[in-house]
Parts: structure tokens; sequence; C-alpha cells
């Protein structure tokens, strides 16, 4: 839900946005407002199935989604749509092959930034495991700081971008915006 108290002004900061993933709709700052201040996780991918049949192997973790912090410079008026990226899925069990896991949502908001979400694990096949998906990676301009999941991103309801282990969905991306 997006709440917002006062005015916003050259000392002022207003929380637009606070939602976990996966959603969407049309953020909007205030006439006065001239930057956004942004907190974003990805999805995290989901980890390959495993190939349980004659040779069992494992599919490979799913990639986290990657935190960014964003300062974007914005002039009024500003509306734009947000997308907050949900969880990859996990790839299930096959027989002599197990499917790749889903990649994790992207989370961005047009025209200030894009964070693609982590790439889902590859399944484990008769003789091989699989292998582990990459990290999410993000759009550059206005980036201030990034970090590829570790530990946990809390930054909104509790986990953010957590890559899956096998055969296990991802965790749901998050967004946070004040105005300033």
């Amino acid at each position: 839900e997006s709440s917002s108290s006062g005015t916003a002004g050259s000392s002022g900061i207003n929380e637009l946005l606070s939602k976990p993933g996966p959603s969407s709709g049309t953020i909007a700052a205030s006439a006065p407002a001239t930057e956004l201040l942004i907190y974003a996780a990805s999805g995290g991918g989901g980890g390959g199935g495993p190939a349980p049949r004659h040779n069992p192997n494992s599919g490979g973790s799913g990639g986290a989604g990657l935190f960014g912090y964003y300062q974007v410079p914005i002039s009024a008026p500003f509306s734009q749509p947000y997308a907050v990226g949900g969880a990859g899925s996990g790839g299930n069990p096959g027989n002599y092959n197990g499917p790749a896991g889903g990649a994790g949502g992207a989370t961005s908001i047009t025209n200030a930034f894009n964070i693609n979400g982590g790439n889902g694990g590859n399944g484990g096949g008769n003789y091989n495991n699989g292998s582990p998906g990459s990290a999410g990676t993000a759009s550059a301009t206005d980036l201030e700081d990034s970090a590829a999941q570790g530990e946990p991103y809390r930054i909104v309801d509790g986990q953010c971008g957590k890559a899956g282990s096998v055969a296990s969905a991802g965790v749901a991306g998050a967004l946070v915006v004040y105005e300033r």
C-alpha cells in the first residue's frame, strides 16, 4: 500500500510505496518532489529439479535476486508504472532429467531503474548435477549501491530475493520508495 504524509520539500522525505512482490501499479510523486530514494530487490530464482532415476543427481540452486539502492532525480509531474518481482518456481523432480527452476521476477519503475531477477538453477541430469542459476543484474543509471543476496534482504515483509534450493521456489522481491 502506498502512503504519503506531509509535504515534500528540500528537506522532507515521504514514503510513497512499500510492497512485497509480486505486485504492480503506478507510482506518483507529489509536485514539489525532486528525487526518489529507492530500495529494491528482485525475485530469487527457483532451484532446479533433481533427476532421481538410476544415477541420482541434484538440481542446481537458483540465482539470488539483487538488491539495489537508487537516488533518481525527477521532475513534476512524475507518474510511472512499477513492478515488483515474484519468486522463481522450483523445478520438479524428473526421471532422467530434472527441469530447470524458474527465473525470479524483475523489480522496476519505468524510466527510473530495472533489476532483473535471479535465474533458475539447471535441473539435474542422469549423470550430472545441475549448475546453479546466476544472480540478478541491475541497470547502472542512478544506482548508488547493490549487493547479491547473501543474508536475506530485510526491506519489506522479511526475506526478499533469496535463491531457492534444489526443487524449491525462490523468494519474491520488494520495493520501498521515498520522495524528497
